[in-house]
């Protein structure tokens, strides 16, 4: 999920960073990890690796023609613990 300064979810607004959050199967947040940078999240994959890790990559999103886009990946124990 990114926080844009904004009242809806329609237009692009000031970006105050993003987070990361699993939901479980009974709709409850079950882990959640903010991501350092201050950039918007728009598109997100992620698998299971062998030993039960989360292998996630990010793409972002400046809302900046001008601005490329970043490739974010990261690793995540699971279950958090």
């Amino acid at each position: 999920a990114a926080a844009e300064d904004r009242n809806n979810s329609y237009d692009d607004g000031v970006c105050h960073g993003s987070v990361l959050g699993v939901v479980d199967q009974t709709g409850r947040l079950a882990a959640l990890w903010r991501i350092d940078a201050n950039v918007k999240v728009e598109g997100i994959d992620w698998r299971q690796e062998a030993d039960g890790s989360l292998a996630v990559f990010m793409v972002t999103d400046a809302d900046d023609a001008t601005q490329p886009a970043w490739l974010l990946s990261t690793r995540l124990q699971w279950p958090a613990s």
